[in-house]
């Protein structure tokens, strides 16, 4: 199998390069130099780079607290943070290149996805961990959830776990006489809820099911019966023959057109509806969506609502694993120049780890206990939030999320296609049979240019 090397080429004048390196060069200067801290000399010092300036609701950052409860917990690690380009994560990045190029010194990073991780791991700018991780009796995959793998090495440490549940209305639930979803409930078991869900008729209906227009939503089984890129086999040819492809449309659409239990994908697009509003406004009992979405949940100011919301782990096609669902998290990696390589490392398990429960995010760490990130997220929000059920999945012993990370340049070509074609198909204007021929005579022809 044949990887495409990642390659970016940068003309920067030196005068450009001390402008935008000022704001990081007071941290940077000491960055390469270690001290001893267990022998009560000064703490070991180093540079935790991102751009992650997310506040808590008293308006501290959070990898600042993070930072804060590290440094308290370990005295012979001071680590600082280089906060740059504040939530602009594009131009965080042009930032860290235009260091790399210039030499200029941290020791931590964050990487936004696996695809920025990737990318700058190929070019050489990380150290690897798995000594680290080795030196503890373990390997990687013992511990993370998701993936660092670049080319068999693993060059970072993924952190805040973001994972694809269903949601559901408790109130309808409960008048439709259904339970709380198992953990182990099929695609099937939810077209049965859909259907169960829905009443009335006209514009006050309700319907059982709402899935946004996005095209990930017409492939969401193959989260669960393939792991990483959908379209893509594990020898870079295209997988849009896999038969689940075909049984994923049919479904949604049978769930439209015969079923009448969830909003038709016309009425989504040319209405442009906001998946948000049509949960918490109750015109859907169900809604597949990410995590981010607790926030919302609790956030009654700019979404009112008054009933309480169950969680359920995304369902099972057919007999695919339990457990499984999509899935994506933002590293942190080495500066493969740090010189305090170890420190670093025990300062990104820890956010990955227990740093995690200290800004309300969940690990990213199998067999990880989340229990105290659902209650504080929870808190005086009872009324809102299941929080059995939220526990129930985020605690799920088998939870396993499947993040997209090989093959990214086909991922965005054929993604591109398989939106287009299928989305004819959804709105009526070409039949199944001929979306998929479609599909795989173009993915074929795009894989061979």
């Amino acid at each position: 199998m044949t990887k495409k090397k990642w390659v970016s080429m940068f003309v920067v004048s030196g005068v450009l390069i001390s402008t935008l390196l000022a704001g990081c060069s007071s941290d940077s200067k000491n960055s390469g130099s270690a001290t001893n801290g267990p022998t009560g000399k000064d703490p070991v010092e180093i540079s935790f780079l991102t751009y992650d300036g997310t506040k808590n609701k008293d308006g501290k950052y959070l990898r600042q607290l993070q930072v804060d409860a590290f440094n308290e917990a370990n005295p012979d690690i001071k680590v600082k943070l280089d906060l740059q380009s504040e939530n602009d994560s594009v131009e965080f990045l042009k930032k860290l290149d235009l260091m790399s190029l210039s030499g200029a010194k941290y020791d931590v990073t964050a990487l936004p996805s696996y695809k920025d991780y990737a990318e700058r791991a190929l070019k050489d700018l990380f150290a690897p961990v798995d000594e680290y991780i080795q030196a503890e009796g373990k390997s990687f995959e013992d511990v993370y959830q998701f993936t660092a793998d670049v080319n068999g090495m693993n060059y970072g440490l993924p952190y805040n776990s973001s994972i694809y549940y269903v949601i559901l209305n408790k109130k309808m639930l409960d008048e439709a006489g259904l339970p709380v979803p198992p953990l182990d409930w099929t695609w099937d078991d939810y077209s049965t809820y859909a259907k169960a869900l829905t009443k009335g008729d006209g514009p006050n209906k309700v319907y059982g099911s709402y899935m946004h227009t996005w095209a990930e939503y017409r492939r969401e089984a193959l989260f669960a019966t393939k792991l990483d890129n959908p379209y893509v086999k594990d020898d870079g040819t295209s997988n849009l023959a896999d038969p689940v492809f075909k049984e994923w449309l049919q479904f949604i659409r049978d769930m439209e057109q015969v079923d009448g239990s969830q909003i038709t994908y016309a009425d989504a697009k040319s209405t442009n509806m906001a998946y948000r509003d049509v949960f918490f406004n109750g015109k859907a009992a169900m809604v597949f969506t990410g995590s981010w979405i607790a926030a919302d949940i609790i956030n009654t100011e700019k979404f009112p609502h008054d009933f309480t919301t169950v969680f359920a782990m995304m369902p099972r096609w057919k007999d695919s694993p339990e457990g499984r669902t999509s899935g994506s998290s933002t590293y942190n990696a080495i500066n493969k120049s740090s010189a305090n390589k170890e420190a670093a490392y025990q300062f990104m398990k820890f956010i990955s780890g227990d740093g995690a429960n200290i800004v309300n995010e969940f690990s990213t760490m199998i067999g990880a206990d989340n229990t105290a990130t659902v209650k504080a997220i929870a808190a005086g929000n009872e009324a809102l939030i299941d929080t059995d059920s939220m526990l129930n999945v985020w605690n799920h012993p088998k939870l396993a999320p499947n993040p997209i990370t090989k093959f990214p340049e086909s991922f965005a070509v054929l993604e591109d296609i398989y939106n287009v074609e299928t989305e004819k198909y959804m709105v009526g204007g070409q039949d199944l049979d001929t979306t998929i021929d479609k599909l795989v005579k173009q993915a074929e022809a795009a894989l061979t240019k």
